[in-house]
């Protein structure tokens, strides 16, 4: 979200070339994520003449984030109920 947030922030600073995270597996498990520049078959400079940052794509990203944030939380709490009823049953 950081990433797509200041790909915005930067949309009309000449030259900027937008930033991507991509997602890597790992052999031990999990993922690792890695900041690069956009490849010049990404950019589209369709949206907002003379710049390389697509905004509609900026902000699907950020609302993407924010829901799979959400989506995270909520299994948190879940696994944490679970637990509590877990304990709760043995006192």
């Amino acid at each position: 979200m950081e990433t797509a947030a200041n790909n915005l922030a930067n949309i009309s600073t000449p030259g900027y070339g937008p930033k991507r995270v991509e997602a890597t597996a790992v052999n031990s498990g999990g993922v690792r994520g890695a900041v690069n520049e956009a490849s010049p078959a990404e950019i589209d400079e369709a949206f907002i003449p003379g710049t390389a940052v697509d905004v509609t794509n900026e902000m699907v990203t950020m609302i993407s984030a924010v829901s799979a944030y959400r989506a995270n939380l909520a299994v948190l709490r879940s696994a944490d109920d679970a637990e509590r009823a877990l304990l709760d049953a043995f006192v």
